[in-house]
């Protein structure tokens, strides 16, 4: 097959940058341990998934740059070497192989080629191989936005999201709003928090209705005592908590709702991230149960807002309402009377301009959303790397913060970890949880080493989490 003259002359950076490191990268896939650094452009992956130089230059513009890199004589051949000889590769996982985040690259990689070459099997051989043949979400959700006429399934891909193709934003009808309320306390939360109260609100796109609503009070099993803060500050009494079913139950008829009601498409939307980031995935831990494809991207109507009104000072549900000349109506942290307040937002947003949720959906910093908290963060904190850009970097602090809520003291066994990043990182999220009054005494003296770091820019963070120099 013949490349286009522009393809071809696209496609020339890869072949400069493969040319005295392919053989390498070659030899450490076949011995089982990537050490060097060639990822970029040995496994490409679709521009826009990574922020750093090498990301941006070696980043793939589409499915049709896609298939010209097959049809190449040079590189579509060796792509099929190295994904033929890590699905060759016994008893060792992708994260073992490549490392992390390069693991997250080879998953992107083969989701890309995948679709690009649906008859060329190798590449859904390594996500079957690697990833239990689920595609990585958010290729599928950046090709749906680019590319919204390209096939997005293959005969055998696992869809994450749906058995067809993934909706975008102009084809949603209808969103789904939830806002979990979960066991706390002051000045710590318990450990693990758990939700008490599931609501749900469906939201009518083309009408700006709301339609249906799910609403369960949940059960806690690990801490079955309501606190008199959580209470007070949740409006939930401890009578309404004993007589309700536990999470399992409740997530399992939450399921069969969305199925009922025709929702499988349907995105999610939160105020924040919290929910689905962090609280979602450690409930489902907690109990065993998978992680569902609906809480794997969402729609953050903060962000949504902040998009749609940039000059605005707003602070939480409170301050949206506010400015589009809304009231609260119901109890503040009732979980459904936010549920449905966040829901008249949304409404207002697409009022105010239809096209707003265009951008609009989230996804998880790491696609490894099982484990404790500090299993989290340790696989989170990897992804603070040199390559690493100051969004993406910010964006995984507040998410180790958010797990670490969950568990404050899970942060104590990174604050030694060799990389200045990671460190400046732990003294970041513990300034910030000693601001929430989530702070231990352990993380005080945490901070207090840090305070004596030799690096700079993590003595600085720890200084000024502590309030002054040490």
């Amino acid at each position: 097959m013949t490349i286009h003259r522009s393809f071809q002359t696209e496609l020339e950076r890869f072949v400069q940058a493969q040319s005295g490191v392919y053989e390498r990268a070659l030899a450490e896939i076949r011995g089982g341990r990537k050490t060097s650094h060639w990822m970029w452009f040995i496994f490409p992956q679709l521009l826009g998934l990574g922020q750093s130089e090498n990301s941006r230059r070696f980043g793939i513009h589409g499915l049709d740059e896609a298939r010209a890199y097959l049809n190449h004589p040079l590189l579509g051949p060796r792509l099929v070497e190295c994904a033929e000889d890590a699905i060759a590769i016994q008893g060792r996982t992708a994260a073992e192989i490549f490392g992390h985040p390069d693991d997250r690259k080879l998953r992107s990689s083969a989701t890309l080629f995948a679709l690009a070459s649906p008859s060329t099997d190798v590449f859904q051989r390594v996500l079957d191989r690697f990833f239990d043949g689920v595609q990585d979400d958010r290729t599928l959700h950046r090709l749906s936005l680019d590319e919204p006429s390209a096939p997005m399934t293959t005969n055998t891909q696992k869809a994450t999201h749906s058995k067809e193709a993934p909706m975008t934003a102009s084809t949603w009808t209808r969103i789904i709003v939830i806002d979990f309320e979960a066991t706390c306390d002051e000045p710590h939360n318990p450990v693990p928090q758990e939700i008490i109260e599931f609501p749900a609100v469906v939201v009518n796109v083309p009408d700006r209705s709301v339609m249906h609503e799910f609403h369960r009070y949940v059960r806690p099993v690990a801490h079955p005592r309501l606190t008199a803060f959580c209470t007070g500050l949740t409006g939930i009494g401890q009578a309404t908590i004993d007589s309700a079913d536990d999470f399992p139950t409740v997530f399992r008829d939450f399921q069969q709702w969305i199925g009922a009601n025709g929702l499988e498409d349907a995105p999610i939307a939160t105020c924040g991230n919290w929910d689905l980031d962090t609280l979602m995935p450690a409930q489902c831990h907690q109990h065993g149960l998978p992680l569902p494809a609906w809480a794997r991207s969402w729609i953050n109507v903060k962000k949504v807002f902040a998009r749609c009104f940039p000059q605005a000072q707003f602070k939480g549900l409170a301050g949206m309402l506010d400015h589009l000349g809304l009231t609260f109506e119901g109890r503040p942290h009732s979980g459904i009377d936010d549920a449905r307040n966040i829901a008249r937002v949304l409404i207002a947003l697409l009022a105010h301009d239809a096209g707003c949720l265009q951008t609009a959906l989230e996804t998880p910093i790491t696609l490894e959303q099982d484990g404790t908290p500090s299993e989290r963060i340790a696989k989170l904190i990897q992804q603070l790397t040199p390559d690493c850009g100051k969004s993406q970097a910010q964006d995984i602090e507040f998410a180790i913060l958010d797990l670490a809520k969950l568990d404050p003291n899970a942060i104590l066994s990174f604050a030694s970890l060799p990389a200045p990043p990671q460190r400046e990182c732990i003294a970041f999220v513990a300034g910030m949880l000693i601001k929430k009054r989530l702070g231990t005494d352990r993380i005080r003296e945490m901070l207090q080493d840090l305070a004596h770091d030799e690096n700079n820019w993590v003595r600085r963070k720890a200084e000024r989490a502590l309030g002054g120099r040490h």
